[in-house]
């Protein structure tokens, strides 16, 4: 009789075992599908985001005064414009580099930027996170053709706080412990929990070669493959 407890007892726990193992595997699966839903709703909202943030900047572009191209005219429509619409500055870029900013007296020479050359072919876009070299706070270009007559003749360019997108990815994430965050297509980090690791542009695949915290992430993202789900 001891002996047919015994199995009984270890048959109902081998069996509460299984039961917990598929339960525990279920609950996995159910979590991970869930993980991939936050990232596409949350690619979504982020994608949103810029795409208006590119349609008012195209909207200020397409004004007389702007495409008037006289920057004392400009400077003055752009200035009423900055904080109303969230950016720390506002500025044109000529067809030969040449950017002026409504709130620097200072010019820069941003011809070799991509976001630039991408706009001076007529396509409205946003540059990768940069460093800002004054503040040393990561920034986000936007960049919107200035057309006249059919014809390119500048750019309308916008200077936002790149934490903004972190503000975005801040409030996404499963549980407690979930977070969300942005990997370039650089494989570098745009938006963080952790924004130092933003403001030192970690890179998660050079860390698989400097051995460094993230290199664990970095490898499985290469077997995935950026621009992949997964």
């Amino acid at each position: 009789g001891l002996f047919i407890a015994i199995l009984l007892i270890i048959a109902s726990l081998l069996i509460g075992l299984i039961s917990m193992n598929i339960s525990s595997n279920a609950l996995l699966d159910e979590t991970e599908e869930m993980m991939l839903e936050y990232a596409i709703e949350g690619a979504r909202l982020v994608e949103k985001e810029i795409g208006n943030n590119l349609a008012v900047l195209t909207e200020v572009a397409n004004d007389d005064a702007i495409i008037s191209m006289d920057w004392e005219i400009q400077r003055l429509e752009l200035a009423r414009r900055v904080d109303r619409l969230g950016y720390l500055d506002l500025g044109v870029v000529t067809p030969d580099g040449t950017a002026r900013y409504v709130n620097s007296d200072e010019l820069a020479q941003l011809g070799d930027r991509d976001y630039i050359k991408k706009a001076l072919n007529g396509e409205a876009n946003v540059s990768d996170i940069l460093i800002s070299r004054v503040t040393n706070e990561p920034v986000l270009m936007e960049a919107a053709p200035i057309v006249q007559n059919n014809r390119v003749v500048g750019v309308l360019i916008g200077r936002r706080d790149g934490n903004a997108i972190s503000n975005i990815t801040n409030q996404l994430g499963v549980g407690q412990r979930g977070y969300a965050f942005i990997v370039g297509g650089d494989s570098t980090l745009y938006a963080h929990v952790d924004n130092q690791l933003v403001l030192d542009q970690r890179n998660v695949f050079a860390e698989i070669e400097t051995d460094g915290d993230l290199k664990n992430y970095g490898i499985a993202l290469k077997e995935l493959g950026l621009g992949k789900l997964g």
